[in-house]
């Protein structure tokens, strides 16, 4: 299929790309699983909230316009705030914190994977008898055979390894940047991330891959049978950085004066393009009128590279609604309400349990939730409750969202709201709305936070933990704790979470009146004041006392009435923001806690025949 040349005749296949809206008989799960559909997992790479057309006339994306809306658009889907994660919670089920990859990204030299304990969807998916393949983006770990797809539960894989990469040459560098190539640096284009199954192919040079990809889907739903049940799982490169396209593309919106904006924006109807390359093939060859598609992206958009979540606050890496919430739909003839938007809490882990429900397959316990019931209107759906992530590396941080109601703890970035040229009713909101970035002094925290029972950090002294201990007793009586010994997070990971009814008052109180927060804060200032590593730095101290009430800022905030984040309602919701606090204390157990990062100087593509390759670590249960 040749690209679109003009906008033109964009326009005309916007009118003639349509889906007939069938009548399916209400199917429940259940009775779906007795059909084994095939299913198609989309998963598209930090596209943002505003950059799909059913939220955003302006973008143009004709073939998931049809799909979304003749299948049922999610309204409320959440995913992880950045890549890893995410594929995580999709491939297994469960929450990230629970295999310490809750926090970023897995580096290109870093010895890391989703643990082999993990069971991922294409083994179970397999056992029923399914064909399963992964096409485009892994980014699960790579550094051992036994974390690489085809060890998973893939039977077949065409794709890339690491994070990002070069559209066309399929290489990156160390630092995953693309680069000029010179006779200083003949390796500066990067090495070779492009694998068919375990081979290493460095043929497709020039090809862009999201037009590769769509042609590997193309191919094998040629050479297969369509009643032979299907679970391909095809993961775009688009739109993650670099921005790069053919101009075809980005001349769509040559309207739009950034360029970044513009190119972004191209990349995005390339990718549209290929679904729709994706779902002729599936009618062609008679795979579609048993399929279930689902698409999803894995994290909000990067509005420092031309994408936009635009109402939402935040943008990727964030616990901002733009950060975590972003576009998804669901699309199959079997679903008997097509057309309609769905507004029920919907989370990436819950993709494992409804693709297990409806193919028949075994489940293991996981944190997902199935959803098919509930997005066919069966039913309500049971998830009231999402924890968005926890974890503790320069400091504690942690998001979760039960019912209507998000609370973030810890100091957030990234929380600004970032329209763009093309944003539906753009206005200057920021005004009022300052966030607040404060400087820590070098990496001397972190250290304190882990120091727990160190007799090093601690000087032959009482541990951290006994130090608050004794200075919690001292300020607060029995009589006000109405906490149990399970409710009370006791890691100083946690050491904003354990609020006794009065301290949180005190705090919410003085939050109220504009000083310097009490309770905890000042426990934890008493405790820093007194350990040995701080009694020499006075200039540590002082800063810690200004900016301590923003290192364990707690905010909550009504998502159905505000989605925006624009209201904070932590001084006025006191009980149900303690509520909150209760539940995520008693989550704290289950943290993984994420590993200190380190780089493996035996990655380097140099021992590799220049090509990213795995063999040079071993893989953990």
């Amino acid at each position: 299929m040749k690209p679109i040349t003009t906008y033109k005749r964009l326009l005309i296949t916007t009118v003639l790309v349509t889906f007939r809206a069938r009548t399916a008989t209400s199917m429940s799960a259940e009775q779906l699983s007795q059909k084994k559909p095939h299913v198609i997992l989309i998963v598209a790479d930090d596209l943002g909230w505003n950059d799909v057309s059913w939220n955003n006339p302006s973008v143009v994306t004709p073939h998931m316009d049809a799909l979304a809306k003749n299948g049922v658009i999610l309204n409320q889907s959440y995913v992880q705030p950045t890549c890893t994660p995410t594929r995580t919670a999709l491939l297994t089920g469960k929450y990230p914190f629970r295999f310490g990859l809750q926090k970023g990204v897995i580096a290109a030299t870093e010895p890391r994977g989703v643990p082999l304990q993990a069971k991922m969807l294409p083994k179970l998916l397999k056992k029923v008898g399914y064909e399963t393949h992964a096409i485009g983006k892994w980014h699960l770990g790579f550094c051992s055979w036994d974390y690489t797809p085809t060890k998973r539960g893939f039977d077949n894989f065409y794709g890339f390894y690491n994070g990002a990469e070069d559209y066309y040459r399929h290489t990156r560098d160390i630092a995953g940047r693309p680069r000029r190539q010179t006779e200083k640096r003949p390796h500066a284009e990067g090495f070779l991330d492009l694998r068919n199954n375990t081979t290493p192919d460095g043929t497709k040079k020039g090809i862009y891959s999201t037009h590769l990809f769509a042609s590997v889907a193309e191919d094998i739903l040629k050479k297969r049978k369509s009643q032979d049940p299907l679970f391909m799982y095809l993961a775009f490169q688009s739109v993650h950085t670099p921005l790069q396209v053919p101009r075809n593309y980005s001349q769509v919106y040559r309207h739009i004066k950034d360029k970044d904006r513009r190119t972004y924006l191209g990349m995005v109807t390339a990718m549209d393009e290929a679904v729709g390359r994706l779902v002729k093939a599936l009618k062609r060859t008679g795979h579609y009128k048993n399929s279930v598609i689902i698409f999803t992206t894995d994290n909000g958009g990067s509005t420092k590279n031309g994408a936009s979540n635009w109402p939402l606050r935040g943008r990727k890496s964030s616990l901002w609604e733009g950060g975590v919430r972003g576009p998804a739909f669901i699309h199959s003839p079997f679903l008997p309400n097509p057309g309609t938007i769905n507004n029920q809490l919907h989370y990436a882990a819950d993709w494992f349990r409804t693709i297990v429900d409806i193919t028949g397959s075994p489940s293991p316990k996981v944190d997902g939730i199935g959803q098919w019931d509930s997005i066919a209107g069966l039913s309500e759906s049971t998830r009231d409750r999402i924890i968005f992530n926890m974890y503790s590396v320069k400091a504690f941080k942690a998001c979760i969202r039960h019912g209507d109601y998000k609370m973030l703890v810890g100091h957030m970035t990234g929380g600004t709201w970032a329209p763009s040229a093309d944003s539906p009713n753009r206005s200057s909101h920021n005004a009022g709305n300052k966030v607040h970035r404060p400087v820590w002094p070098n990496n001397w925290l972190p250290a304190i936070l882990s120091a727990r029972n160190n007799d090093e950090l601690n000087g032959g002294q009482n541990t951290f933990n006994d130090t608050y201990e004794s200075i919690s007793n001292e300020l607060y009586t029995d009589e006000y704790d109405d906490y149990s010994p399970n409710d009370t997070a006791t890691s100083t990971d946690a050491i904003s979470l354990n609020f006794t009814s009065r301290n949180f008052e005190l705090h919410q109180e003085n939050k109220r009146k504009g000083k310097q927060a009490n309770g905890d804060l000042y426990i934890l200032w008493r405790v820093l004041k007194k350990h040995p590593m701080l009694k020499w730095q006075p200039k540590v101290l002082k800063i810690l006392g200004q900016q301590m009430r923003d290192f364990t800022k707690i905010r909550l905030f009504n998502i159905k009435e505000d989605p925006e984040e624009r209201n904070e309602l932590s001084t006025t919701q006191i009980n149900r923001l303690q509520t909150m606090l209760n539940y995520l204390s008693r989550q704290l157990r289950h943290m993984v806690s994420v590993p200190v990062k380190r780089n493996v100087r035996a990655a380097h593509p140099k021992y590799w025949n220049e090509v990213w390759s795995p063999g040079w670590c071993q893989a953990t249960s």
